[in-house]
């Protein structure tokens, strides 16, 4: 470790990741990582809201939406959200124009009721990263430093902090590129990101549809979707 700290402290903060990146896009396969680094490069897989089940179309726009099980949950995040609903939305925009989707403002609702999805620290307290490791140890160990890919992980192991902190520092990254949010879609483009609620406040509810809207930014125009669960 002080061998890292001595080559961390001679190469500013980016050029320190670049080399770092470099040798996991070379060096390392997914089944060598840590599953919460794991989880940070998996990419989602190409698809349309019309693939999905679940969905909607209003003027060439589509919304989708599928529940993740616990599988799902474990290769997008790292591990399970422990009490809580993860569902992955994806919108799709066959339009002729840029549209807005306002995704930080989707709500599950009932006749009288709304339930608005949790905040990226509720998910992080949920998934609750552990400390000890089942094989090796993040921060202790060369494979650890070499997985680092994100800048605030890489700075936790090169002060040598503790597998949970940097295994955090992993999720919250993976929620910050993968949650839904307000996101432009161009004509053709899809977009996806994942949603989580709360499961105990979602039982006492009992929502009957996920509603979303969307913006077309050529007439400031919106749409609302309601997806009936």
């Amino acid at each position: 470790m002080t061998m890292i700290k001595q080559f961390r402290s001679r190469l500013p903060i980016n050029i320190f990741a670049a080399i770092l990146f470099s040798l996991v896009s070379f060096g390392l396969s997914a089944q060598d990582m840590d599953d919460y680094a794991a989880a940070y490069f998996y990419k989602f897989e190409p698809m349309e809201a019309e693939q999905l089940l679940l969905h909607q179309e209003q003027r060439n726009i589509s919304v989708g939406l599928v529940q993740l099980d616990e599988d799902e949950q474990e290769q997008m995040l790292g591990d399970e959200a422990e009490d809580t609903l993860v569902y992955k939305v994806v919108v799709t925009n066959k339009s002729p124009v840029r549209i807005l989707l306002l995704g930080r403002d989707i709500q599950a609702v009932n006749s009288n009721q709304q339930l608005s999805s949790l905040t990226l620290p509720q998910i992080v307290r949920a998934v609750d990263p552990p400390n000890a490791s089942t094989g090796r140890a993040i921060a202790d160990t060369t494979l650890g430093v070499l997985t680092m890919g994100v800048h605030t992980a890489i700075r936790h192991v090169a002060e040598g902090d503790t597998d949970r902190q940097v295994r955090t520092s992993y999720l919250e990254s993976t929620l910050f590129e993968k949650m839904l949010g307000h996101k432009v879609i161009e004509p053709g483009g899809s977009y996806q990101g994942l949603v989580v609620f709360d499961e105990e406040e979602w039982g006492n509810m009992e929502p009957e549809s996920i509603n979303l809207s969307v913006q077309n930014l050529a007439q400031l125009a919106y749409l609302d979707f309601s997806l009936s669960l």
